[in-house]
């Protein structure tokens, strides 16, 4: 066995250096066409990776926004339901009035 994979296998690493460069190229190549392709979300992204960073994740903002779609999410649920509650009720009475 050669000196270099013997040296490898000892360390416990699996890629020679030039292939872990060539990874992590091939990954900033990916990540920056991305960063082209769609920069809206790649702002959205740096943003909330900034707050969460800055320490925004324990903040009372934070707390309102969960809030908000806590309430937000319990609303678009129950409206079918009532929704379906209301026609339900409505299609009882229509059927009640055509047998009186």
């Amino acid at each position: 066995m050669s000196k270099k994979k013997d040296r490898l296998r000892k360390t416990g690493h699996s890629r020679p250096r030039s292939d872990a460069v060539a990874l992590i190229r091939d990954r900033t190549d990916s990540i920056y066409r991305q960063a082209k392709k769609h920069p809206g979300r790649t702002v959205a992204l740096a943003l909330g990776a900034g707050y969460l960073i800055g320490g925004g994740l324990a903040s009372r903002l934070t707390a309102r926004i969960i809030g908000a779609g806590i309430r937000l999410g319990l609303r678009m649920v129950s409206l079918p339901v009532v929704s379906q509650g209301i026609v339900t009720f409505g299609q009882g009475l229509w059927s009640r009035a055509d047998r009186d």
